[in-house]
């Protein structure tokens, strides 16, 4: 079963290095077709909402990420979040610098 979540997941064209909330609905939906149309085990009556399928994804997709950025291929999430939002220029001041006026 594992295996045909990985092959689903690349033949679907999902991006890899995506997270799993933000891939789109309609290839979730064909992933998950076609893991219940390979394996007769993993149906709705037993499994209403494919939470089977569902951490297998999130699994594959952690692993992914992890593997790329361990060999140079993807850049880890929060330095490449943080070259990617602007600076913040409205910064408030410190309250410990200013001085009492009582």
């Amino acid at each position: 079963m594992v295996r045909t979540v990985k092959h689903a997941a690349i033949q679907s064209g999902i991006n890899l290095h995506s997270r799993f909330r933000d891939l789109p609905v309609d290839k979730l939906a064909n992933i998950y077709k076609k893991v219940r149309d390979t394996h007769d085990y993993v149906d709705k009556r037993r499994f209403p909402a494919d939470w089977p399928v569902v951490e297998l994804l999130k699994q594959f997709l952690k692993n992914h990420r992890k593997h790329d950025c361990k060999v140079g291929r993807l850049e880890p999430y929060r330095r490449a979040r943080a070259q990617h939002q602007a600076p913040n220029t409205n910064t408030l001041p410190n309250i410990d610098d200013e001085e009492d006026s009582n």
